[in-house]
């Protein structure tokens, strides 16, 4: 980048807003604000979680930004990396990410920086009490007997100050270390190994149905409930492994103790003395062997076009999609190290996104207050 380059840019603005973040309820029917102590005054604020999803929504709307895909394995909600990178999601790009899988996470610092609004006058104790008039009124048109429930918000309209700050030079870039990387020269297709694949394949397995026919898996020593991608097992089947240097505490199959097969995020359940957790794809269940196949891992796929390699042994990869250029792959690997996968955004796709985040912020953001 040369010095006629825009390395960052920083945004100030101010804004006239009200009520734009609810905070808890206060005392089972009041609907507070978020507030803060500034100088010895009490200040109603904007969260930045919810300025950033006023920002978000604002840029779907105007350029057609695509949310993230998610996944809810394990007991957290998080965005998908199997599924997108910063070359195919503007929102992954601008807004970063935290992706965790058992002891393995994969993060991304958001280059976009964004200050909670703080309102410039104080609040003031301002309280309006308002009731569903309307829908009782319906009601008792339709011959039933209803009341209004009433209701009391905290409000306070104010002008409030906000700061963005757009960081160039992280814009379009990201780094994954991961545990490996192969390229399939007849899909043109590199695998990028988030999480190792491990599977298990679990013997004297048969097929039931109860009562209610649902199916389960019966074992000598207890039964196993399949759901999906959601697992439920009786715990005489499970080792709780304790945490130790190199892994947390984690599950294991107890006739298959020197698997590699771990499962690190669980949850138990006291009722029913069942471990429950989440797999990468729908257990495979074999009649003829009697086997029950459990697999785990996380595994992105995406589809490129291998280059030259390099000579200190990186390979770089093209990656297209509906014919437009999105940016490259550089692949390269430390003796006895990880695995390094760099993603580059294509430079106009980098511009264009910076434009369309600037542009939106300039024009004022889609918000609606409650």
């Amino acid at each position: 980048m040369n010095n006629n380059e825009l390395k960052n840019i920083t945004i100030t603005m101010v804004f006239d807003g009200s009520a734009l973040n609810r905070d808890e309820k206060v005392g089972g029917n009041i609907l507070s604000i978020k507030k803060l102590n500034v100088n010895g005054e009490i200040r109603s604020f904007i969260g930045k979680p919810a300025i950033r999803h006023y920002l978000f929504q604002t840029l779907w709307r105007a350029f057609g930004w695509e949310p993230a895909q998610v996944t809810g394995q394990g007991e957290v909600v998080q965005l998908d990396l199997t599924k997108s990178d910063i070359l195919t999601s503007a929102e992954l790009d601008v807004f970063g990410y935290m992706f965790t899988r058992g002891k393995t996470a994969v993060t991304r610092k958001s280059p976009l920086g964004i200050t909670k609004a703080v309102a410039l006058f104080p609040y003031t104790g301002d309280l309006a009490f308002y009731a569903n008039h309307d829908l009782v009124r319906r009601g008792k048109e339709d011959g039933l007997t209803v009341t209004p429930n009433p209701f009391t918000k905290e409000e306070h309209a104010a002008f409030y100050k906000v700061t963005f700050t757009l960081d160039a030079g992280i814009l379009g870039n990201d780094i994954w270390v991961v545990e490996d990387a192969t390229y399939d020269e007849q899909a043109n297709m590199l695998r990028v190994s988030i999480v190792a694949p491990e599977s298990v394949a679990l013997d004297n397995v048969e097929r039931r149905t109860d009562e209610h026919e649902n199916v389960f898996y019966e074992m000598p020593k207890g039964r196993i409930f399949v759901d999906g991608r959601t697992v439920k097992v009786d715990e005489q089947l499970m080792q709780k492994k304790p945490a130790k240097k190199n892994f947390e505490e984690h599950l294991v199959f107890s006739d298959k103790g020197k698997s590699k097969f771990r499962i690190f995020d669980f949850s138990y359940d006291d009722d029913s003395k069942q471990y429950e957790f989440d797999v990468d794809e729908e257990p495979e269940y074999d009649e003829s062997k009697k086997t029950l196949t459990l697999k785990i891992g996380a595994v992105k796929e995406i589809p490129c076009v291998k280059l030259s390699g390099a000579p200190d042994g990186k390979q770089t990869y093209a990656v297209s999609q509906d014919g437009k250029e999105l940016g490259t792959l550089v692949v390269g690997r430390k003796e006895q190290g990880p695995c390094i996968v760099r993603f580059s955004l294509a430079k106009q796709q980098v511009e264009q996104r910076f434009r369309e985040v600037v542009s939106a912020v300039v024009s004022g953001l889609f918000a609606q207050s409650s």
